[in-house]
């Protein structure tokens, strides 16, 4: 199953729907609903779930802080400029 949500809130309401994938990946930089927020209810509602997090921001700042809620994966994303 693939599912696209652009915000938070629509992770909530196609999983809340029943639409389950087998892995989710949520970028720390989704507009309107905080992904931290994202990450807490996804905690609760399907812990089971295995969360790959994506982000641009250095991960020491948020390391522990996404580990305690139960991400399976971090990757950082790259700022690609074009030059070799």
């Amino acid at each position: 199953m693939v599912l696209e949500a652009a915000k938070g809130e629509q992770i909530r309401d196609l999983l809340t729907k029943g639409n389950v994938p087998d892995v989710l990946i949520l970028d720390l930089e989704v507009p309107v609903k905080n992904s931290l927020l994202t990450l807490d209810w996804l905690q609760q509602n399907h812990p089971s779930l295995p969360v790959i997090v994506l982000s641009s921001i250095e991960p020491e700042l948020l390391l522990i802080d996404i580990l305690n809620k139960g991400i399976r994966c971090f990757m950082k994303k790259r700022n690609f400029t074009g030059r070799t």
